[in-house]
């Protein structure tokens, strides 16, 4: 049996993973989901990162972020159904997303270790509030680690983003509340501070780790840093609100546009 590994934008049928089914590593696992995505450019529109926060790293035992390239049609404005097309699930957890920028493509060129040391100014150039909805076909990819949930590309289900902010090297985060609001009832939050580190260093830190996996992220690109606020599941038909520090950022409502 070969290891697993999506092949569809959005999965409708769920998989139960056995051992025999599991890549042989992390770079395996990072190998077989290029070759699959590396054929529909479609494919790196935006990123969605995992194990950013320190409870996630702690029960999957890493120390590393890891990702999962999102297709262009896995990106869903606000003033439409979300996701509007058929999904296995309707979750959500609130994110910063960072846009590249077009002075990132330098260091892009000149590898991982000019990313590393580049300003952070210099490598994106937006940011936003965003709401990246999970929706994988896995049923038991926790059990077998971050391998197995990257053959899924990390559960990829579609990313609301909200309204533009500029991002300069004045841009910080200090701890900013962040909230989930399902038909006027606040179900989930956190803070800017529930990240490993400030959501620009974690977008920084996936594209490091994006290259040295064999990616490469370009100008343009978002990058969804992981949840913020806890990943909940979502009815259908709710009005759903994130706000930041008190404010709305985004909102929308669930649900699936007529077949």
């Amino acid at each position: 049996m070969s290891a697993y590994v999506r092949t569809v934008i959005t999965p409708l049928e769920t998989v139960t993973l056995t051992a025999e089914m599991m890549p042989a590593s992390l770079p395996e696992a990072y190998a077989r989901v290029k070759a699959v995505v590396e054929k529909d450019s479609g494919y790196g529109a935006a990123w969605k990162v995992g194990g950013s926060t320190p409870p996630a790293q702690k029960a999957l035992g890493i120390d590393e972020i890891f990702f999962a390239p999102m297709h262009e049609k896995e990106i869903v404005a606000a003033d439409k159904l979300v996701p509007g097309f058929k999904t296995l699930s309707i979750t959500s957890e609130g994110e910063i997303a960072l846009r590249i920028s077009a002075k990132a493509e330098s260091y892009l060129e000149k590898g991982m270790d000019a990313v590393a040391a580049a300003p952070l100014a210099d490598l994106f150039d937006v940011w936003c509030v965003s709401s990246e909805m999970p929706s994988g076909a896995l049923t038991n990819g926790g059990d077998f680690g971050v391998p197995a949930i990257v053959s899924d590309r990390c559960g990829s289900g579609c990313l609301v983003l909200g309204p533009e902010h500029a991002y300069t090297a004045d841009t910080k985060w200090n701890g900013e509340v962040m909230k989930t609001e399902q038909n006027g009832t606040v179900i989930a939050e956190g803070t800017t501070s529930d990240l490993v580190g400030p959501a620009d260093e974690v977008a920084r830190d996936f594209i490091v780790v994006a290259m040295k996996y064999g990616f490469r992220p370009k100008a343009g690109q978002w990058v969804s840093t992981g949840g913020i606020i806890p990943c909940k599941p979502l009815e259908e038909n709710a009005d759903i609100k994130i706000y930041y520090d008190g404010k709305v950022e985004l909102a929308f409502k669930t649900g699936y546009d007529a077949a």
